[in-house]
């Protein structure tokens, strides 16, 4: 039934056009913006540093959209049935420093440029949750699962040292429709 529910693309499109525009620290006269994240990709796979190599983005904060799990939850009524479909959606990200690794985590309080990848989860937490992208009359109900740290290492790449991941479960409902048996 096209149509019938928010596709993935459709849904992960709007969160990385979100991700995208989101701005941490505003510009000032002598320093640029610093923006939540400097790349959001779409990706197949929860494996960052495997995406990182084969999308060659090697920047400070990255951001992975990779679809996982959809959940169906069906009503039956007599000749109807009403489904309700849940999109789930890891989100990968990183922040590095190379300097001192702690700092991948918690960030930098001199250097705005690097928050950490736990500022970058709370802002996730604090101002993703709930965004409908107007959708409407489907409401999203996007919200956070869970998260997790995870350390990335490549020993052929001394240019991933240094890198503190977070993996971020989200889901969002797709759409609540109802069918007729036919």
């Amino acid at each position: 039934m096209p149509g019938k529910f928010l596709s993935h693309a459709a849904i992960m499109t709007a969160i990385q056009t979100w991700m995208k525009a989101q701005v941490l620290v505003p510009s000032t006269p002598s320093t640029p913006a610093v923006n939540l994240f400097d790349d959001v990709q779409f990706y197949s796979q929860p494996n960052l540093l495997l995406a990182m190599q084969e999308l060659k983005t090697f920047k400070n904060r990255i951001c992975l959209i990779v679809p996982t799990f959809d959940e169906y939850q069906y009503q039956m009524s007599g000749a109807s049935v009403e489904v309700h479909v849940e999109r789930e959606f890891i989100f990968l990200f990183c922040d590095k420093d190379v300097g001192f690794r702690q700092k991948a985590s918690t960030g930098d309080p001199n250097d705005p440029a690097h928050p950490g990848v736990l500022a970058l989860a709370e802002y996730l937490e604090n101002n993703l949750i709930c965004q409908n992208f107007n959708f409407l009359p489907v409401l999203l109900r996007l919200r956070p699962v869970n998260g997790e740290a995870f350390i990335m290492q490549d020993k052929t790449r001394a240019d991933l040292a240094g890198r503190l991941g977070w993996k971020m479960l989200w889901r969002a409902g797709a759409a609540d429709q109802v069918f007729s048996v036919r």
